[in-house]
């Protein structure tokens, strides 16, 4: 399959005018006040992060190199031809820049596509780690030994290192590339605290009550998988504690708890592990089927969702955003498509909920 060392497409983009300076830019941020945060450079870990010198990896000394940090993407799409061809899977390990600028950082010439995974099925998370392997290792000689290339301000060459911050992606993509259980496992189902599923949502959990996932311990669990030989009993241990090998914890700066995300695109606005699970689980779970958001009586008395109907009929919106759902909460409604769950959601959800909040405050 397609594979592409980082290291040699970071020497690559160092061809593009002005992309030097850009990628040190870093360096000469004033600081935002205290508990303001205006970028990940504004951030605790990277700050905290130490280099092989035992200094900090971001820190005012070694300015004669240039100091790369990467966001390491992992995520798998289908392209189907037609409705009646066999579905096909493919998947792309990728790599974003934080050093850039948002403006800068996603254009396509500086998004770096290391590898392509086969199809016509999604690696499952241990298939997964046989790129991850190529990947770690090309990570442990950027971070401990850099390498040389030449630079607009250097042409004899100039030393780079790079350390991974953050890997950020889809829900089941994260789970595969950090040794993460999903969401739907009963003892460990969620990657950023201890919980069962029987307890995840109640009212200790959600008010901070749950304590933090140590990544110590999920790690020490996933050496425990490892070196279990038998599937049998790795699948046994796996479900017990929901933690299983993972190459990037290799890397001997790396936080798969702390340094793992889910990007927002997935978790607000796409899909069924985004959106649906998001916004749907808030809207019908808990306000309409928790009784929040009350239909009228049968007797005619006004009740909540009859608010947020009058407020729906009125509400103008330029028809390029999409249409506007009517009646919400109601069988009458009908089913939501994520479009539309996002489009209340982002836009006159919010304002009417708010509004009708501040009305029966009032009232």
């Amino acid at each position: 399959m397609p594979f592409r060392l980082l290291s040699s497409a970071l020497v690559h983009l160092l061809r593009q005018p002005d992309i030097e300076w850009e990628l040190d830019a870093w360096r000469y941020k004033p600081p935002p006040p205290p508990g303001i945060f205006h970028s990940i450079q504004d951030s605790r870990r990277w700050k905290a992060l130490q280099g092989a010198d035992g200094e900090p990896f971001f820190g005012p000394q070694g300015g004669h190199e240039l100091r790369i940090a990467v966001i390491l993407h992992v995520n798998w799409f289908s392209a189907s031809s037609s409705a009646f061809s066999a579905s096909y899977s493919s998947g792309a390990i990728s790599f974003s820049i934080p050093n850039l600028p948002p403006v800068l950082r996603y254009r396509v010439e500086n998004l770096i596509l290391s590898a392509m995974t086969d199809g016509p099925k999604e690696p499952d998370a241990e298939e997964l780690q046989h790129w991850l392997e190529l990947v770690v290792d090309d990570l442990l000689v950027l971070f401990y030994l850099g390498i040389f290339a030449p630079t607009e301000s250097r042409k004899e060459g100039r030393r780079m290192r790079v350390a991974l911050v953050c890997t950020c992606a889809d829900h089941p993509a994260m789970c595969k590339a950090a040794g993460f259980a999903d969401k739907s496992h009963l003892n460990a189902p969620c990657t950023q605290g201890i919980t069962d599923a029987n307890h995840m949502y109640s009212d200790e959990c959600l008010n901070r009550g749950c304590l933090p996932r140590s990544a110590e311990l999920h790690v020490a669990h996933a050496r425990a998988w490892k070196s279990l030989e038998d599937k049998k009993d790795r699948d046994e241990y796996f479900k017990q504690h929901g933690s299983r090998w993972s190459e990037l914890m290799r890397l001997p700066y790396y936080d798969c708890v702390a340094m793992t995300v889910i990007d927002p695109m997935h978790n607000l606005l796409l899909g069924k592990s985004g959106l649906i699970s998001v916004v749907k689980n808030q809207w019908y779970s808990r306000w309409i089927k928790g009784g929040t958001l009350r239909a009228d009586t049968k007797a005619g008395t006004k009740r909540e969702l009859s608010v947020l109907h009058r407020f729906l009929d009125t509400f103008e919106a330029p028809e390029w955003v999409g249409r506007l759902p009517l009646r919400v909460g109601e069988p009458a409604g009908g089913s939501l498509t994520a479009d539309e769950y996002k489009l209340m959601i982002i836009c006159p959800g919010m304002l009417i909920v708010s509004c009708a909040c501040r009305v029966r405050a009032l009232v």
